[in-house]
């Protein structure tokens, strides 16, 4: 603007409430926009006037983070609610914290936020069953200050009935456990053939690697392809369409897996959804001598953090494993793909990113034909996180920080998808006749079609209703960024040292 402009005396005036967040970036990147944008400002001449209009570092209490666990919920589950407060600018005594959800208070959950000092915080936990399968709006709400805007804290929990595995048998035997499914079917659903007992939150299907092309995977949350031999350029598409909704997708390798077809179709030289490059086979399963463990000594990854300072019994459930093939994999330098669990010095599970899903991939056989695995207590714990952690990609798209859009991924199908978005009221106390409403048609490309909404400018619940074909209702819930909540403020000089080489003029506001 300042160049446009043909005048010679130029202003930049600055409104500012000087808070010490703002000004002091604390990261390089920010840091080094900052002085280039000074250095751009000073070499322009304009006069450059600030005006403080801060009131003054009152004391202020927030809602910091809301989280929940597990993070797939089914009905009748308990389910645990984790906020965090903090405390900023001063002191700040005891209060209350209430759980609300879709809009009602829970009375029996109310807690003591403890008095906290300057830069504490306090964990507060809350239980709550959801009875019917919805996505629902569940807030953490304590005692008003004078900074109302993050006194509380939204998410969107979606309750589902089950989550939906697809698994792919590349060798389906009929013989008890004899397919490369039988054991994974198993752990992942351990009650399908038991009577009478509560079915658990994971519910599969299994396929034959000849059924794949033809399904629409849109109904799962994770797809998990068992010694697969050969992938398509079909198969490929359909997987990647998958991972931009959210999808996860799961690859347990084997005796009839191609590597030169995995690595030219799925990995293609680091660009691929594949996470690693498959390289040569380790050990002799026919023979069975000196099989390889499972390395424990780094169990940080959620597959297996569970395992962390448990028992010598529990954790021989791992290290008892004994495996005797698998296939040795390399990782890029620069992907991002993490190893998940290690087995002799090389990594057995590696997870990377694609689009909005997860894909991993465990270089030995999901059956019994090259470890025991399947007979440790371990395994099934091992595979449910496995694939939780696969459908990370649906299960954590609700809930964003203002001044981000909201966004959904949909199938192809979708396309002209009218979605009316409803966000929440400007001034809390006028209740819906202050709520906004927008429109927009959801956009395709030839494999999927998105829904980008405006960036959001209020914290609170946002509904988009979407119109046919889709039929639905999404939830959503926007919060304000925690750095917000920093009270604390700079003075004329904290300026002049966050903007060095600017001269400018001060004023005060108040």
């Amino acid at each position: 603007t300042l160049a446009a402009s043909d005048l010679r005396r130029k202003e930049v005036v600055v409104v500012t409430d000087m808070q010490r967040a703002s000004w002091e970036t604390t990261t390089s990147g920010a840091s080094e926009r900052m002085r280039a944008l000074t250095t751009r400002l000073a070499a322009k001449s304009p006069r450059t006037l600030f005006i403080d209009v801060g009131v003054g570092e009152e004391p202020n209490r927030a809602v910091i983070d809301l989280a929940t666990r597990p993070a797939f919920v089914t009905p009748g589950t308990p389910v645990e609610l984790r906020a965090r407060v903090g405390a900023f600018g001063s002191a700040f005594p005891a209060g209350r914290a209430r759980l609300v959800v879709d809009g009602r208070l829970i009375p029996d959950e109310e807690q003591q936020v403890p008095a906290l000092e300057p830069g504490a915080t306090a964990e507060l936990s809350f239980r709550y069953v959801f009875n019917t399968p919805s996505d629902t709006s569940v807030e953490v709400r304590i005692d008003d200050d004078a900074l109302r805007v993050d006194n509380h804290r939204a998410a969107v929990v979606s309750v589902r009935e089950a989550m939906q595995v697809l698994l792919v048998d590349g060798d389906p035997r009929p013989g008890l456990f004899e397919s490369d499914t039988a054991f994974l079917a198993e752990a992942l659903s351990p009650v399908a053939d038991s009577p009478g007992q509560q079915a658990g939150p994971i519910a599969v299907q299994i396929v034959t690697e000849a059924t794949l092309p033809r399904l629409d995977l849109s109904e799962y949350q994770v797809v998990v392809l068992c010694n697969v031999a050969r992938i398509t350029r079909d198969v490929v598409g359909s997987l990647e369409a998958f991972l931009a909704q959210g999808g996860g997708v799961v690859f347990f390798v084997g005796d009839q897996v191609q590597a030169d077809n995995y690595n030219r179709m799925l990995y293609d030289g680091g660009q691929g959804l594949l996470p690693a490059q498959i390289g040569m086979p380790a050990g002799d399963p026919d023979k069975r001598e000196n099989p390889y463990t499972l390395d424990t000594r780094d169990l940080s990854h959620p597959i297996v953090a569970d395992f962390q300072g448990q028992a010598d019994p529990v954790l021989a459930s791992l290290t008892n494993v004994k495996t005797y093939r698998f296939l040795r994999v390399t990782l890029p330098a620069d992907n991002g793909a993490r190893v998940a669990l290690g087995i002799g010095g090389d990594p057995l599970i590696v997870e990377g990113r694609r689009g909005r899903g997860r894909v991993l991939l465990v270089a030995t056989t999901a059956d019994r034909d090259w470890t025991d695995w399947p007979i440790h207590q371990s395994y099934p714990a091992v595979m449910e996180k496995l694939v939780l952690e696969a459908a990370t990609g649906k299960l954590t798209e609700r809930t964003v920080r203002v001044g981000e859009p909201l966004e959904a991924v949909f199938p192809a199908s979708a396309a002209g998808t009218e979605a009316v978005i409803r966000a929440p009221a400007a001034d809390e106390s006028a209740g819906d006749a202050s709520v906004g409403t927008s429109r927009v048609s959801l956009e395709s490309d030839e494999t999927i079609t998105r829904l980008r909404t405006p960036v959001t400018e209020l914290s609170g619940g946002y509904r988009i209703d979407l119109g046919p074909p889709l039929n639905r209702q999404l939830r959503f819930a926007a919060n304000p960024d925690p750095i917000e909540s920093e009270v604390d403020r700079l003075d004329r000089a904290g300026l002049e040292a966050a903007l060095p080489g600017l001269g400018f003029d001060f004023a005060t506001g108040r």
